[in-house]
C-alpha cells in the first residue's frame, strides 16, 4: 500500500477526522505498551500515528517505534494501525493478558492468534470468539474436549472456547516463547513384586483381560514442546508426533506391536461430539478416516503435526489431576455405550494433565518374523485406530462394565501411577524433564481373542534429558 492509500484510508476511517485536530491522550494506563505508543508514555499521539503510517508505506524504519508491529512479525500493517487509532480516540491498549488475538501485549512474549474449534468454520485462523461460527469445545471440567454451543455445557470447572490458542510452532497456548525438552523413557522393567506388572518408575503397558494379564516393557524416546509459566504457574506444552520413537514391542511369540504417535485430527477439531460419542477421526493414513462430509472440517486437535497437548501445573497443582475411565460394553444387549471421563482430585505442585493420541498397530506372529513392520511404510491396516485418552501424573483407572456380553460384570477398575514434574528444574536453564511421570488408563471394547480389556500405561523420563533450544 502507498503512503498516500494509508492516508487515504486512515482519513476515511470513522471518528479519524476528530484525532486530527487534537493532541489525544491514550486511555492506557501509563507504563504499559500500547500498540503504536512509540516513546512508552502510554499514550498514542498524532505524531506517532504518522510514525506508523510511514512505517507500513516504507520510507519509515521500524526500528523508530518497535510499539507498532503489535505481532512481532516485522511489519506494521493495516489492523495494527486501525488497534493504534483506536486507542488514539480513547480507547484501551489491548489487553496484557489476552493471549490469542493475534496482538502482542507488553507481558506477552508471542500471539500468533488461535484456531477456531468445534463449529462450522473449525480449523481456521481466529483472533477472537466472535470469528468462529457454531459450537465451540469445552476447556477443563468434567467434558473436557466436547463440542458445546455455550458453558453451561462443559459442567463444573469448564469453559466453552471458539478461538483456541495451539502451540508447537514457537509460540504456546499462553503466548510465550517455547523450548523442546527431551522426554527420554526409562526403559520398562518387570515389577520384582508382581511378574504381571512394570517396576514403578520404568516405562511400559499392562493389558489386562479376562483369560489373561500382559506386561509389556517400553523404551524410546520423544519431545515436550514447552511454554514458560503463566501467572498463575501453569506451563503449556504440546508433543509433536515426529518426536515420538518408541521401538516395536514383543508380546511374547504371540504378536509383535507398534505405538504410533498420532497428529489427531477429527470433524470439528473435538475429541467428543455434543452427545458424547467419539468425534469422527478424519486423521490421514489411517483406517476408517472420515471425509468429513455435512460435518465440520476436518482440523487438528493438539494443533498441526501435534500428537499430545498438555499443562503442568507449577503453581499451585492442577484440580481434576486424577483421571477416571469408564465405558458400559452392553452387556447381553451387545450395544456400548461411549466412554465417559472423571477428573477428581487436586494434584500437587508440578502436577500435570496430558491428552494423548495414538494408535497400536499389530502383527500376529513373533517380531522376528516381521522385520519391516512399525515403518513409515506400513500400509493403514497395519497402523491399528487413531485414539485419545488422557495421562495424568497422578493416578489413572479404567473400568469395563458390563464386559464380554454379562450383565453386572466388571473388568477393572485397574490404575497407574505417575509422578509431578520437578517445577524447578523444569523452569530451569536449560530446562529438564528428569522423574517426572506420566500414567494413562483405557477401555478397549471386543479386542480379537481377548474380548474386553483395559490398557495401564506409564512413561518415566531419565534425568538425562534436557531443553534444546529452539
Amino acid at each position: 500500500m502507498t503512503q498516500g492509500a494509508v492516508w487515504m484510508w486512515l482519513r476515511s476511517s470513522s471518528g479519524v477526522a476528530a484525532a486530527v485536530g487534537i493532541m489525544l491522550a491514550g486511555a492506557a494506563s501509563a507504563g504499559a505498551t500500547c500498540v503504536g505508543d512509540c516513546n512508552g508514555d502510554g499514550e498514542v499521539t498524532i505524531d506517532e500515528l504518522i510514525t506508523m503510517v510511514n512505517i507500513a508505506a516504507g520510507p519509515g524504519e521500524l526500528s523508530t517505534c518497535s510499539a507498532a508491529d503489535a505481532n512481532g512479525d516485522g511489519a506494521v500493517t493495516i489492523d495494527e494501525i486501525i488497534q493504534a487509532v483506536n486507542i488514539a480516540l480513547g480507547g484501551f491498549c489491548e489487553d496484557d493478558f489476552v493471549c490469542g488475538n493475534g496482538f502482542r501485549g507488553s507481558l506477552e512474549e508471542c500471539d500468533d492468534g488461535g484456531t477456531c474449534i468445534g463449529g462450522s468454520n473449525a480449523g481456521t485462523h481466529c483472533i477472537a470468539e466472535s470469528d468462529c461460527h457454531g459450537n465451540g469445545v469445552c476447556v477443563g471440567g468434567a467434558k473436557l474436549g466436547t463440542a458445546c454451543a455455550d458453558s453451561s455445557a462443559c459442567g463444573a470447572g469448564g469453559t466453552c472456547v471458539h478461538c483456541v490458542p495451539q502451540g508447537g510452532d514457537g509460540c504456546a497456548a499462553n503466548c510465550t516463547t517455547e523450548t523442546t525438552i527431551r522426554f527420554d523413557l526409562v526403559a520398562g522393567e518387570p515389577d520384582p513384586n508382581d511378574p504381571l506388572a512394570i517396576k514403578p518408575g520404568t516405562s511400559g503397558a499392562v493389558v489386562h483381560a479376562d483369560i489373561l494379564t500382559i506386561p509389556l516393557s517400553i523404551t524410546g524416546t520423544q519431545n515436550i514442546v514447552a511454554g514458560k509459566p503463566s501467572s498463575d504457574g501453569t506451563i503449556p506444552f504440546v508433543i509433536p508426533a515426529a518426536s515420538v520413537k518408541f521401538p516395536i514391542i514383543p508380546v511374547g511369540a504371540l504378536a509383535c506391536a507398534c505405538i504410533r504417535a498420532v497428529p489427531y485430527k477429527t470433524c470439528g477439531g473435538t475429541i467428543f461430539d455434543s452427545d458424547g460419542a467419539l468425534s469422527p477421526s478424519c486423521t490421514p493414513g489411517f483406517i476408517g478416516a472420515d471425509d468429513c462430509k455435512d460435518k465440520p472440517p476436518c482440523t487438528s486437535v493438539h494443533g498441526s503435526g501435534n500428537s499430545a497437548s498438555g499443562i503442568v501445573g507449577c503453581g499451585s497443582g492442577l484440580v481434576g489431576a486424577n483421571v477416571t475411565l469408564e465405558q458400559d460394553s452392553g452387556g447381553s444387549s451387545g450395544t456400548a455405550g461411549n466412554v465417559r471421563i472423571t477428573l477428581a482430585g487436586i494434584g500437587a505442585k508440578g502436577s500435570a494433565i496430558v491428552i494423548n493420541s495414538t494408535a497400536i498397530g499389530t502383527v500376529v506372529g513373533a517380531c522376528d518374523d516381521a522385520p519391516a513392520f512399525c515403518t513409515d511404510a506400513d500400509e493403514a491396516s497395519l497402523r491399528g485406530t487413531p485414539q485419545t485418552q488422557p495421562l495424568t501424573t497422578d493416578t489413572a483407572c479404567a473400568v469395563v462394565h458390563n464386559a464380554n456380553g454379562h450383565d453386572g460384570v466388571d473388568v477393572g477398575p485397574f490404575c497407574a501411577t505417575g509422578v509431578p514434574f520437578d517445577c524447578s528444574r523444569l523452569t530451569a536453564n536449560p530446562p529438564s524433564v528428569c522423574g517426572a511421570g506420566l500414567a494413562g488408563a483405557f477401555p478397549a471394547i471386543d479386542q480379537p481373542m481377548l474380548g474386553d480389556i483395559i490398557v495401564t500405561n506409564q512413561f518415566f523420563a531419565q534425568c538425562g534429558s534436557i531443553g534444546i533450544n529452539n
